[in-house]
């Protein structure tokens, strides 16, 4: 892997430099970081059986991300190559005041060196999905330098302080009635439990929408285009009352908000997502391969027709909730419970889809968000 060469040969040159300003440190620092990523997708990539669980949509994001990786190491190894040797682009000793002069002799900037240092974080968070997909957890415990993922050891604040709210996130299946409401709820549920304990809660938008749903979309074009065809329909219908009833009918989270979030989820009807979608979330979680390649393709779709307007670049993560709970390093698809032979739904296979959602939910706000579980 070609990218590995690049960033291998320009970290070793960042640890050549004495005394680097703080903006090429922190560009040497996450190149590191980078490295080990790249090095675990390679010994990834060289099994085959990894490579079967791929999509083709899965396959040329990751080929793309390689690719920019390419291009920003190069970049990076040229300012180094030019600090070291301290001669600018007339061959000119640098002899300057400030860091921006400096960096201005050797056709750079400080604005252009922290873009980059922000798109190689950016390329660790798409190489750290991808690793995620492809079944290897815990990654982040094993590079140096790197904080733990560990939620665990995170001392609770003795005092109550104000929810964070940071991230929008949305729940997308094929139609919005299943899966996806299951979840919005039972994070609306999450939420109220946490908030009421005190303790920190980082979602500020918590949706669900359907990619197969035409109800409230504006990127039907871009969806009719995917292939394999997506199952359209019109939208507007109510959530699935037996996946409902699997998630509010026991006794858990038994308080009076309860009953709001319930009531209020039952009364909302399916709606499709919108082009908007890669540019309000921070991020979009599916529940199944086939969903992930759609979201994908949507995501290309809407790149070519709006660029960065409409898929600004860092802003979002696709994410397979089954990779939480990922089998011989195999992401599990969840999909919505199997109907009774005389076509009725099963509460009792609800019952244990529901569970399954639970358990990925938590994981995930557990790993994304540093959610701390109320005791």
């Amino acid at each position: 892997m070609e990218a590995i060469q690049i960033v291998h040969e320009a970290i070793a040159l960042y640890k050549e430099i004495q005394d680097a300003p703080e903006q090429v440190e922190k560009v040497g620092k996450r190149m590191e970081r980078l490295e080990g990523y790249l090095i675990g997708l390679k010994e990834l990539l060289g099994d085959k059986s990894r490579l079967a669980i791929l999509r083709p949509a899965q396959t040329q994001e990751i080929k793309a991300v390689i690719k920019d990786i390419e291009g920003d190491a190069e970049k990076v190894y040229e300012i180094l190559k030019k600090w070291e040797n301290n001669i600018g682009p007339f061959g000119l000793e640098l002899r300057f005041k400030t860091i921006g002069q400096a960096l201005f002799a050797i056709g750079s900037s400080p604005d252009k060196l922290e873009s980059l240092s922000q798109d190689i974080e950016q390329h660790k968070t798409d190489l750290r999905d991808i690793l995620q997909l492809l079944g290897w957890f815990g990654v982040d415990a094993l590079l140096p330098g790197t904080p733990s993922t560990n939620t665990a050891k995170r001392p609770k604040s003795p005092l109550p302080h104000p929810a964070k709210n940071d991230y929008n996130i949305i729940f997308v299946d094929s139609t919005n009635v299943n899966c996806s409401r299951v979840a919005e709820a039972y994070v609306k549920l999450v939420q109220e439990w946490t908030v009421r304990t005190h303790g920190d809660w980082r979602i500020k938008l918590d949706h669900s929408a359907g990619l197969g749903v035409r109800n409230g979309s504006d990127c039907m074009g871009a969806l009719e285009s995917i292939k394999p065809a997506l199952t359209l329909r019109p939208g507007n219908d109510k959530p699935n009352e037996t996946a409902m009833a699997a998630l509010f009918d026991n006794k858990l989270f038994n308080h009076p908000y309860k009953k709001v979030i319930r009531d209020t989820a039952l009364t909302r009807t399916s709606r499709g997502v919108t082009e908007k979608l890669f540019k309000t979330y921070d991020f979009v979680l599916v529940f199944s391969g086939r969903d992930y390649e759609a979201v994908a393709k949507l995501k290309q779709a809407l790149t070519e027709k709006g660029g960065v307007s409409l898929v600004p670049k860092g802003k979002c993560r696709v994410i397979q909730v089954g990779s939480y709970l990922a089998k011989n390093g195999k992401p599990v698809d969840i999909w919505p419970a199997r109907k009774n032979a005389d076509g009725t739904h099963s509460r009792e296979t609800w019952n244990s889809t529901v569970s399954n959602l639970k358990i990925a939910i938590k994981a995930f706000l557990k790993s994304e968000l540093g959610w701390v579980q109320p005791k």
